[in-house]
């Protein structure tokens, strides 16, 4: 039976202990869709910069982030973590209830009830223990993301809850569920919309330890602000944005302005990002906030491995103004 990272220190009751540390995610031997053209692999270094929109850009500046998982917070340790099946990991074969799915309902004349109404489900294979974004505790948004090498799949899942069945999703907020064929385009008919505001898959947009570690960002960085515009661009299919006098729009792709880079010594970690984010950008997928453009800073988002604190990614104290806004 699948259980969460809480479970495994006592249950919804026990103290969280305050020197908590998640387990390191694994390395990846290669990106996910490798050998399938993606967009956020797509270099945007010669891409024409907007510049009416990169302009504006000013008037909603904000410190745009990175938080590597550190101690506790209020139980919760930042980043999203995630797990790699492969052929010889154990796995149990779960339903999940998908809350944000409509109900299925069919007809079974001449048994009896003639009409069943069914709960949206979804078979899911999940390790014994589901890390999620929030752990130990389980807050925020509970992202979990399983890349299954077996099945050459994709899933990622929002509000993973196991109580007092599995569900994810939201009440009529559309699927808590998504689950990429990673052999087709992750675009393609029949794939599914995502569980993210922009409706693109998400893990592959996260910094990664193993990345940084090797000196090269290969993928655009997932880029969440306070608010944006509720237009969308780029590869985005969806927004939760309100603003619609900000610049951005969901998927809008964003590019270190030229000499920023430069700001950071070489063979380093700060530098390491600020190379990809010069080469690759970051893309819009989400809000952090619901009060405003400029009510907390911006953020791009990282794997909740315990290995990306400490190597100086707490350095690059960037500008949201420190980036051009590209031409899709």
């Amino acid at each position: 039976m699948t259980i969460t990272v809480r479970d495994t220190i006592g249950g919804p009751l026990a103290p969280i202990p305050p020197d908590w540390t998640p387990a390191p995610c694994p390395d990846l031997t290669v990106e996910p869709w490798h050998g399938v053209p993606v967009p956020w692999r797509t270099p945007i270094v010669d891409a024409p910069v907007d510049v009416e929109r990169s302009r504006v850009l000013a008037r909603v500046n904000v410190p745009v982030e990175i938080t590597p998982p550190g101690r506790p917070w209020d139980g919760s340790v930042a980043g999203m973590p995630y797990h790699v099946i492969r052929h010889d990991t154990t796995t149990d074969t779960v339903r999940v209830l998908d809350r944000g799915r409509p109900t299925v309902t069919r007809w079974q004349f001449p048994r009896w009830p003639w009409l069943i109404v069914e709960p949206p489900t979804v078979t899911l294979d999940l390790p014994p223990v589901l890390r999620r974004e929030g752990d130990p505790a389980g807050a925020w948004d509970r992202h979990a993301f399983i890349l299954d090498e077996r099945k050459h799949q994709l899933v990622e899942i929002i509000q993973a809850d196991p109580f007092p069945v599995w569900s994810a999703g939201w009440d009529g907020s559309g699927p808590g569920v998504a689950v990429w064929d990673l052999t087709r385009p992750w675009d393609a008919p029949g794939q599914p919309a995502g569980v993210i505001a922009a409706r693109f898959p998400q893990l592959p947009h996260l910094l990664r330890f193993d990345e940084v570690a090797a000196g090269q960002i290969g993928h655009a960085l997932f880029l969440v602000l306070p608010d944006y515009a509720p237009d969308r661009t780029g590869y985005a299919r969806g927004s939760d944005g309100t603003d619609s006098d900000h610049p951005c729009r969901a998927g809008e792709r964003l590019r270190l302005r030229p000499g920023i880079a430069e700001r950071f010594r070489p063979d380093t970690a700060a530098r390491t990002v600020a190379d990809g984010l010069t080469t690759f950008g970051c893309v819009v997928g989400d809000r952090n906030s619901d009060r405003g453009s400029t009510s907390r800073p911006a953020a791009l988002t990282c794997t909740q491995d315990p290995r990306l604190a400490g190597i100086g990614l707490d350095t690059l104290d960037l500008q949201l103004t420190d980036f051009d806004i590209v031409q899709p």
